[in-house]
């Protein structure tokens, strides 16, 4: 997984460019669940790590904002359903992980730009 880049610049592309393309496809799947307290991509929220394919199976390693995030369950769950309907996934494992910990500077571009509309800041100068 690349580094998080200081300010503005990770898109997707920039988060799969080591992906093959059943992972770039995950990756992409992915877009599609959101958090719960923001209309926004758990990917574009810089929740996503890593995703890893082999043979069906599908690891994928995420943070959270917080470790007393009260949505964890919800979005672990919704990841899980989201990933089993794309073909040839036969298991998801989920992997919590908190180091490196969640930084504003995970935000895609297109995160940033929906928290944005939301009256959000994310600590950067415009």
């Amino acid at each position: 997984m690349p580094p998080a880049k200081k300010g503005n610049g990770r898109t997707l592309d920039d988060l799969t460019v080591q992906a093959t393309p059943t992972e770039k496809r995950l990756w992409h799947a992915l877009t599609e669940v959101t958090d719960p307290e923001y209309p926004i991509s758990v990917v574009d929220m810089g929740l996503i790590y890593g995703v890893r394919e082999q043979g069906g199976a599908v690891n994928v390693d995420l943070t959270f904002t917080s470790m007393g995030c009260p949505c964890m369950e919800y979005i672990i769950s919704d990841i899980r359903e989201r990933l089993l309907q794309e073909p040839d996934v036969q298991s998801v494992e989920l992997n919590v992980v908190w180091t490196p910990a969640w930084t504003r500077q995970r935000l895609t571009d297109a995160g940033r730009a929906q928290l944005a509309q939301w009256g959000v800041g994310t600590g950067e100068a415009s």
